[in-house]
């Protein structure tokens, strides 16, 4: 997985965090509680045995011979009480109702520092009134069996009585059954969040809008954050669109008249319009914004302009241009909106593409020295593809986590098709940072994927 891919994995979880928590949550609870409500509280039993050689020592090293002999020896023993005969043995003298061969799972054996010592415990899945009594017996069985098999080389007697005692399995089993469902659960879940991350076509990464679209990332908008520093969130907007500013400037041909486009609506495209004509603005040129969306206009609530005369009003012949152009409290910039009029039986793409819209923009290119245009979502109506050809360039508008990357390539394709120079493509809500921590802030800092906020920040369109 490439470090974008991953970063992306990173913000999709952080996206599903709530439904994370409650799967892992849910997957604890439901096993915890049935492994716990059908679990029992088991019952252990102790005893000791003793192997003593009856041969004598009567050197020092006659002596570590015996010890060594006796240690081996113990080995020997453990096999023999863990077998299911010596177990099955016992059962049948106390005759309790328990098959040899799965019993002797509950039965150990261990050699205590003293090599001559074995510890017998029996684990009882319920405290069995023979319990004691059974453990008694096979240590007495145990014995038997070792003298028996040594031929009175050795000899086996208990060192101690049976004790009993309670061992309250049901918490920790369950409890480790439920961690284990948690982590499956996880890792489901980050399968689940590969496979859409692999199936998902929206726009996430600028790798995949230049494998995509094929043009380059001219500017990156980014996403506005919940931060209490709202100067410094301003600020990276602010030096994002002067970016975009200069790449509009310094760009071969030096276009003036530019459309900005995006594949479909809501993609951020009439904030990136009014933003780009506010920085232009803001260099002592003489910008002139047209929104040329009749369909749904937002330019005039965007700005606070009121105006009562639109671009549909000027190409119908209602007004001239001199009452259309509409003054903003920045001297350089000027607004044409959409419209004031009904346009329920006009063909707006045949307005747009119309020779008055020609005389319009010839009639402005003189007089400003910027003309941007706000067009409507070239994947919804032909109207952007109307004007394509009558700029200098295009400005492709793309929204992370919402455009697709197969209609922003369209999309492309079609301006192209116009004979329209696409200057590059425009991010908006791209992650503050790059990398593994700029992936998680973004989604923390509480803008990029959520529809309302995005829609608040990038525009309506």
């Amino acid at each position: 997985m490439s470090t974008s891919s991953f970063g992306e994995f990173i913000r999709l979880c952080a996206r599903r965090s709530r439904l994370l928590s409650i799967i892992a949550a849910a997957s604890f609870l439901v096993v915890f509680l049935i492994v716990y409500a059908f679990s029992t509280v088991k019952y252990e039993t102790t005893t000791s045995i003793m192997i003593n050689s009856n041969s004598t020592a009567a050197t020092l090293s006659d002596q570590n011979i015996k010890e060594e002999l006796t240690s081996k020896t113990a080995a020997k023993c453990i096999d023999i009480i863990q077998n299911s005969t010596a177990v099955g043995t016992a059962l049948e003298r106390e005759k309790l109702d328990y098959k040899a061969a799965s019993f002797t799972k509950n039965v150990s054996v261990v050699q205590t520092n003293e090599s001559s010592v074995l510890r017998i415990t029996v684990l009882f899945p319920k405290d069995d009134i023979g319990a004691l009594s059974f453990t008694k017996t096979l240590a007495d069985v145990a014995c038997e069996t070792i003298e028996l098999q040594f031929a009175g080389e050795y000899t086996a007697k208990e060192l101690e009585q049976a004790t009993i005692r309670k061992t309250y399995s049901r918490f920790f089993p369950a409890f480790r059954s439920g961690l284990a469902a948690l982590i499956i659960g996880l890792l489901g879940f980050s399968v689940w969040q590969i496979i859409s991350l692999s199936l998902d076509k929206t726009i996430h990464t600028h790798d995949k809008i230049t494998k995509f679209a094929k043009k380059t990332v001219i500017a990156s908008i980014p996403s506005k954050t919940r931060s209490h520093n709202d100067v410094q969130n301003s600020n990276r907007i602010s030096n994002a669109y002067r970016i975009l500013r200069s790449a509009v400037k310094y760009a071969e041909g030096s276009p003036k008249s530019i459309a900005i486009c995006s594949p479909s609506p809501k993609d951020g495209r009439t904030s990136v319009a009014v933003g780009l004509a506010t920085a232009l603005a803001e260099t002592n040129a003489m910008v002139l914004l047209i929104e040329a969306d009749m369909r749904r206009p937002s330019v005039k609530m965007q700005m606070r302009i009121d105006s009562p005369f639109g671009l549909a009003d000027l190409l119908l012949g209602k007004t001239n241009l001199a009452t259309t152009i509409c003054k903003t409290s920045n001297r350089n910039l000027y607004v044409i909106t959409a419209s004031n009029s009904s346009l329920t039986n006009v063909d707006i793409a045949d307005l747009l593409d119309s020779a008055i819209m020609d005389e319009l923009l010839e009639a402005v290119y003189d007089q400003f020295d910027y003309i941007i245009i706000d067009t409507p979502a070239v994947e919804i109506v032909p109207d952007a593809t109307s004007i394509s050809g009558k700029v200098d360039c295009c400005v492709v508008v793309a929204q992370y986590g919402h455009t697709r990357s197969d209609e922003l390539s369209s999309t492309i394709e079609m301006l192209e098709g116009t004979g329209a120079d696409v200057l590059g493509v425009v991010t908006v809500n791209s992650p503050v940072r790059s990398g593994f921590m700029g992936s998680v802030s973004n989604y923390y800092s509480g803008e990029a994927y959520s529809p309302s906020r995005r829609a608040g920040f990038a525009g309506r369109k």
